[in-house]
């Protein structure tokens, strides 16, 4: 997680964005809301001490009981990985705006031993479970390598099989 953390941090940096905080867990996140103020949070159902899912309910819950340590509770979270209709209904609940159908799913979930290794046919699947469990929040689906970097008739192809599985967005990784 520490990669990913890094990583997520360094895209946004390189995308103009003037500060970014990150937090080893959710705990330490919650208790930096009122020092930073954030214009958008990133956070995954599993971390640490308090998950992903309980933070962003915590955030959501102070609209309804204010609670100072959340400036705003009205604040964008992303929810970096739902795969699966449980997932989905669970990042629903915790309301957060937008999920991604990752392809570490493919590790996590389907026990491959590389997220090279997840086929279409199974993001499609993962991507159409956790689409079943979320109402509202925004979907992204994670293409997985090989669909897309052959030629952009694949990309467009393989594109089209995820919004034909509910997402609003894709993510496509380059080198």
């Amino acid at each position: 997680h520490a990669n990913t953390l890094r990583l997520i941090g360094d895209v946004l940096r390189a995308g103009g964005v003037g500060t970014v905080e990150t937090a080893v867990d959710g705990q330490r996140a919650r208790d930096m809301l009122r020092l930073f103020n954030p214009d958008i949070i990133f956070t995954d159902a599993k971390m640490p001490v308090m998950d992903g899912l309980v933070f962003a309910q915590s955030i959501r819950r102070a609209a309804v009981a204010p609670d100072p340590k959340v400036p705003n509770p009205e604040v964008p979270i992303v929810m970096v990985t739902v795969f699966d209709y449980p997932s989905g209904r669970a990042a629903e609940r915790a309301g957060v705006d937008m999920a991604l159908a990752g392809d570490s799913a493919g590790m996590t979930v389907l026990g491959h031993p590389s997220t090279r290794d997840v086929s279409l046919d199974e993001m499609l699947m993962l991507t159409r479970a956790a689409r079943r469990g979320l109402e509202h929040p925004l979907l992204i689906g994670d293409m997985p390598f090989g669909t897309y970097e052959s030629s952009d008739a694949l990309a467009v192809q393989s594109a089209r099989l995820f919004a034909d599985a509910g997402c609003d967005a894709v993510k496509i990784e380059g080198a």
